[in-house]
């Protein structure tokens, strides 16, 4: 059990005008395919099933993109790079039942500190 959880971010990349359209168009190209196939399996709008999930590929290209490039826009420079986030516990606790208490003690033991 982790106890003092911290966020973390992780910087993967810099952020610039090509990236930022880059990850738009594939965003906007994989909402696009869901659309698409959608609306394709349900069969809401004229032509083949293939036709469909391609219009909404490249309609859904078009939009990331732009959104992407409006986004990279309106954050002025203050966020110009690309980043994971997750969790981190400060410290873990181990919880074994009475049993296996010294066993799981000797194992941990056994484990190199960080």
């Amino acid at each position: 059990m982790g106890e003092g959880l911290q966020t973390i971010e992780q910087v993967t990349g810099r952020l610039d005008w090509g990236r930022a359209a880059g990850l738009g168009l594939g965003q906007g190209m994989g909402m696009g395919l869901f659309i698409g196939l959608i609306f394709a399996a349900l069969g809401l709008g004229q032509g083949s099933f293939i036709g469909l999930v391609a219009y909404g590929v490249v309609i859904g290209g078009i939009f990331g993109v732009v959104w992407g490039l409006i986004g990279y826009a309106l954050s002025g420079g203050r966020r110009d790079f690309t980043s994971i986030g997750g969790m981190r516990a400060r410290e873990y606790l181990l919880l074994t039942d009475p049993e296996v208490a010294e066993s799981a003690r000797a194992l941990l033991s056994e484990l190199p500190s960080r």
